[in-house]
């Protein structure tokens, strides 16, 4: 999934705080984009599905207004089915620029998925991390994600693709085999009841999304990926209550 981060920076602070919300993007297993404005027409942003914008205060709270703000003004009509988040620093007054920003986010329709992420100055380790947090949240939900993409493949006849074969070996990999596994060798350890349940559990959880994402960066299997991780979150709904009565 791409998604992109659009800053303005005078100072390399701002810079800084996109950088981190770009790690929080690819952390969530989206493929991140670095913008500046002079790198963004209107159309250009049609293709992300997340977008994350930050600028600095200028002047009197204001956004930067000689390449920012014409960019944001162009494009801020087109956004409203997009998840877009905020974000900047400012070296004076109490962050009424974002607050600004904000409002004229809703006036237009823009869809804030987060609350913004603002710092004075040089972003400390705190600030960073609330930005990484803010790529994270900026991101669809992931099985949402997947459905869209599986129902895409199956639309455009790609089912072929599919290879029930390999994905019934993965599957019983995964929730049968490594469970079992996880069952003998905590068994053997001595581990106490509970102990051995949490565990047997957690090894019979269905496959990451991870997996599809990383499966989908490296251009890889993605039709397996995308049916396994379905498949397996489906067959969680049976197994795990089945498990949890047999610890019991």
């Amino acid at each position: 999934m791409k998604t992109a981060v659009v800053y303005w920076s005078g100072t390399g602070n701002t810079e800084a705080m996109a950088h981190a919300v770009a790690e929080g993007m690819t952390a969530a297993g989206a493929e991140a984009v670095l913008l500046t404005p002079a790198e963004v027409a209107p159309g250009d942003l049609n293709a992300y599905a997340a977008i994350a914008f930050g600028c600095p205060a200028m002047g009197a709270e204001v956004l930067e207004e000689t390449e920012f703000r014409p960019m944001f003004d162009a494009c801020k009509r087109s956004l409203g089915g997009k998840r877009v988040a905020l974000f900047g620093s400012y070296g004076w007054g109490d962050g009424e620029w974002m607050r600004t920003w904000e409002s004229d986010c809703d006036s237009a329709g823009v869809n804030l998925v987060c609350e913004s992420v603002i710092c004075t100055e040089t972003p400390d380790d705190a600030a960073l991390e609330a930005c990484r947090a803010l790529g994270n949240s900026v991101m669809p939900c992931a099985l949402v994600s997947l459905g869209i993409v599986m129902s895409a493949r199956l639309r455009g006849g790609r089912a072929g693709r599919f290879r029930p074969g390999r994905q019934a070996a993965v599957l019983i990999g995964k929730q049968l085999v490594q469970p079992g596994i996880a069952w003998a060798a905590l068994t053997l350890l001595g581990a106490e009841p509970l102990w051995l349940s949490m565990g047997v559990l957690l090894a019979a959880m269905p496959i990451g999304t991870l997996a599809y994402a990383m499966s989908d960066s490296c251009k890889v299997a993605e039709d397996d990926a995308a049916a396994a991780v379905i498949a397996s979150t489906l067959l969680s709904l049976l197994l795990m209550p089945v498990l949890a009565a047999f610890l019991k």
